[in-house]
């Protein structure tokens, strides 16, 4: 049964699912300097880009910190992750120019410290979406309710995710580019895609006190683009790696870190959040 599943699977992740613009043009006319930074967050990772931008909904918000480059849909007040590290990071505002032509409307650089770099995955940002009034937050918060360490709230989150959401295929197929999940609405809808899940594994776990990362590219289990998580287990100060979309097919509960933990050498990262 689990073979069939797992074939079925392979198919529809197939579908390409892109967060970055891919292969835009930034061009050097019209660009600028501009006060458009809250970095209030700025030590746990995050910065908040606030630019007036009239077109907003056309505008996007790049990242750059050496090869480390992100570019999301810009919408004001948008909380950009700096996931390169710490150091230097340019940050700009991008208006369109047509096609794939985009120009600079304001640059800032940043330098970005912090006494741990894990405190970015316990934040919400545009990617890893949620606040304390969200379902999935308060999910989360009665599921762990009894769990005294970190490994039994991974062990409470991760059997209710593998065990009631349900993989769409449907929306496999026709997803767009530049889909933001909702953890709250994956959680209501009981299913979605493996961007769904690892996106509501890293929101609960975070709200928790569990830093979590979203990490796309590839699997050698999955053929087309796919998202997974990584974990940082405090008893043991290591991160695992765990994808729930490949274990919801069997639906079956773990009791051991052992058990969720998948093998590194079986993902190829593109993207992390």
């Amino acid at each position: 049964m689990y073979n069939f599943i797992k074939r079925t699977i392979i198919i529809a992740l197939a579908a390409v699912l892109l967060i970055s613009v891919p292969g835009i043009s930034v061009l050097a006319e019209g660009s600028g300097t501009d006060n458009y930074l809250d970095e209030s967050d700025l030590a746990n990772g995050i910065i908040t880009v606030k630019y007036p931008a009239k077109e907003s909904d056309s505008y996007v918000v790049r990242t750059e910190k050496g090869n480390s480059v992100y570019t999301y849909d810009y919408t004001y007040g948008i909380r950009v992750p700096l996931q390169g590290g710490e150091g230097t990071y340019t940050i700009q505002v991008l208006a369109p120019l047509g096609g794939q032509n985009y120009t600079p409307v304001a640059e800032q650089t940043i330098e970005y410290k912090t006494k741990d770099v894990k405190n970015l995955y316990l934040q919400s940002s545009v990617i890893v979406n949620f606040d304390s009034a969200s379902k999935a937050v308060k999910k989360a918060a009665e599921l762990t309710a009894d769990s005294t360490t970190d490994s039994e709230k991974v062990l409470a989150i991760y059997n209710y995710i593998v065990k009631n959401i349900k993989y769409d295929f449907k929306k496999a197929a026709k997803i767009q580019s530049f889909y933001l999940s909702d953890p709250d609405d994956t959680l209501k809808q009981k299913t979605g895609i493996c961007y769904d899940y690892s996106i509501l594994f890293a929101s609960m776990l975070r709200s928790v006190g569990i830093p979590t990362k979203v990490l796309m590219g590839t699997s050698k289990d999955i053929v087309g683009y796919h998202a997974w998580n990584q974990v940082y287990i405090k008893e043991t100060d290591k991160w695992i790696t765990v994808d729930t979309t490949i274990d919801a097919a069997q639906s079956k509960s773990s009791s051991s870190m052992s058990a969720i933990s998948k093998k590194v050498n079986r993902y190829s990262t593109e993207k992390l959040y």
